[in-house]
């Protein structure tokens, strides 16, 4: 039987192996991974979780590696991407906001907004008038 100190010891060095193996492979092959992989999911309910079992690599060494490689944590990082894509959305006067926010992938016109709010400091609605054409 393994003890549980045993078997730390032996994921702490997995997960150090990969470090390695990531930062001998490019800038950050790792992060890379993880944007590209948000980039293609973003619309979805996605989780650090998920991003962890598509990789192979435990959660808490995504998001510790993560936070500490982008200033900022997996949800954030998602939600960012998820408000940078309404806001070309928003340029369309004919989408209706509460189908911009679900097209990105947040589940309620609540969390849209408060997003909206906390990347760009104003309502979806405020943010379309003040970067209208018309």
């Amino acid at each position: 039987m393994v003890s549980t100190a045993s078997m730390r010891s032996l994921v702490c060095n997995a997960c150090m192996m990969v470090t390695e193996l990531f930062s001998d492979i490019g800038e950050d092959a790792l992060i890379q991974l993880i944007k590209n992989y948000v980039e293609a999911h973003y619309a979805e309910n996605i989780y650090l979780k998920t991003v962890a079992e598509e990789t192979g690599l435990s959660y808490a060494y995504i998001s510790h590696y993560f936070s500490e490689k982008q200033g900022m944590g997996f949800a954030d990082y998602l939600n960012s991407v998820r408000i940078e894509k309404a806001c070309e959305l928003l340029k369309d006067w004919k989408i209706p906001l509460k189908e911009i926010g679900e097209s990105v992938g947040f589940g309620s016109m609540n969390t849209f907004v408060r997003n909206m709010k906390k990347f760009r400091g104003m309502t979806p609605d405020a943010y379309r008038k003040a970067n209208s054409d018309i």
